[in-house]
């Protein structure tokens, strides 16, 4: 497929996501919109904007070039596995799945052959693109991703200028090392002042850090529906007189945890069940919102979970600003950024406690399962100053 070359404008690689998708209209008045991924292309191509994306690109020329180069580098690869396995296993503890240490060499070829493949492409793409257009720099929304990583090392290799708007705050303890202390880029476009000292703290020149704000988070300000228009929307005739009962929205699959740290499942399981006894045990409508991104079977998991504790609600992964307009208050599965936008819409919140992640803030209320219910208690009658937190935070 031809680049488009309809208007003599620079190009862009941007990266798609909510946070970054509420600029494209303002910055396709000045670029050519290069998607990553076909979703947000086809979604700004939809808009009217001028996009298009990395894989429509992918021609026969360049997926042979491609598959030549993935060959190279893998055979490069496998000839180092030895020592490569002997590196992963002094970083990770006994106690770490059996499947990383022990059958790594049996599954990590293939692994990476099948990611050189496609980086090989997008390689390709890129200097197509370069080759015909001007490439005026790369706009993320994290880069540790394979493929934001790919377009932001790629325009650092080109001179190319790389900004970093992070799709969320990360709420790691200060000192504890995570891959979301990680960026390539040249520039941080922070939310607020906690996101400027976390990245300050990780090691990131400040003076190239410019904090403009979440423009994700600017409809959460505008219009939205009133409690009592989002649970008449809500609702279901068998949970009885639904506009007076007490609502709880449990935010679970939300929780910001990485391979090495947490306990996963077992973490949602024990949180699912606190909630559900919680809601149970107060006569509450329960509300679950998993994130967009969950495997289906995780809806069935909380769905089979609320109907046999004979709990009302739903489970959806749609409709946020009704699912959480219609909560008294929100429980999170660790400290989610879904905290923050509650508190915007003027929902209090708390959040069940992981390893290595809480608020650098008084706000929200946290603690065990076992304190869920004294956490609640806190968020529907304690006045604490949300709009300190909120700015602090956005």
């Amino acid at each position: 497929m031809a680049l488009p070359q309809s208007q003599p404008k620079p190009v862009l690689i941007v990266s798609g996501g909510p946070v970054t998708q509420p600029l494209w209209s303002a910055l396709g008045e000045k670029y050519d919109l290069c998607f990553l991924q076909p979703q947000p292309s086809q979604l700004a191509a939809e808009l009217g904007l001028p996009a298009f994306c990395i894989p429509q690109l992918v021609d026969e020329n360049i997926r042979e070039k491609s598959n030549n180069r993935m060959a190279i580098l893998t055979a490069a690869f496998v000839a180092q596995m030895p020592a490569v396995a002997a590196r992963l296993t002094s970083f990770l503890p006994p106690t770490h799945p059996p499947a990383l240490n022990s059958q790594f060499n049996e599954w990590f070829a293939g692994y990476i052959a099948q990611h050189f493949s496609w980086q090989a492409q997008y390689i390709g793409v890129l200097d197509l693109v370069a080759s015909q257009r001007k490439i005026a720099g790369c706009l993320v929304h994290e880069d540790v991703g394979p493929d934001t990583r790919l377009a932001v090392l790629w325009s650092r290799a080109h001179d190319l200028p790389t900004l970093h708007l992070p799709h969320a705050n990360c709420h790691l303890h200060p000192g504890v090392r995570d891959i979301h202390r990680e960026t390539r880029t040249d520039w941080i476009l922070a939310h607020g002042d906690y996101m400027r000292e976390f990245y300050t703290e990780s090691g990131f020149d400040p003076e190239r850090i410019v904090t403009v704000g979440n423009p994700a988070a600017d409809a959460l300000y505008g219009p939205l529906p009133t409690k009592a228009e989002a649970r008449s929307v809500m609702a279901d005739r068998t949970w009885g007189d639904a506009s007076k009962s007490l609502w709880l929205c449990y935010a679970t699959t939300w929780g910001q945890t990485t391979s090495l740290r947490s306990g996963f499942e077992k973490e949602f399981e024990q949180g699912c069940a606190a909630v559900i006894k919680l809601a149970k045990d107060m006569g509450a409508i329960l509300e679950i919102i998993v994130h967009r991104s969950s495997d289906p079977a995780v809806e069935k998991f909380f769905s089979d979970q609320m109907r046999t504790a004979g709990v009302p609600g739903l489970v959806t992964r749609q409709h946020f600003n009704y699912v959480v307009r219609a909560a008294d208050a929100m429980i999170a599965q660790g400290p989610s950024n879904m905290c923050i936008e509650a508190a915007i819409m003027g929902v209090p919140s708390c959040y069940i406690r992981t390893e290595g992640f809480d608020y650098a803030h008084a706000l929200p209320y946290r603690g065990a399962p076992e304190d869920l219910s004294g956490m609640v208690f806190h968020a529907l009658t304690t006045q604490g100053d949300w709009q300190d937190f909120i700015a602090y935070y956005n």
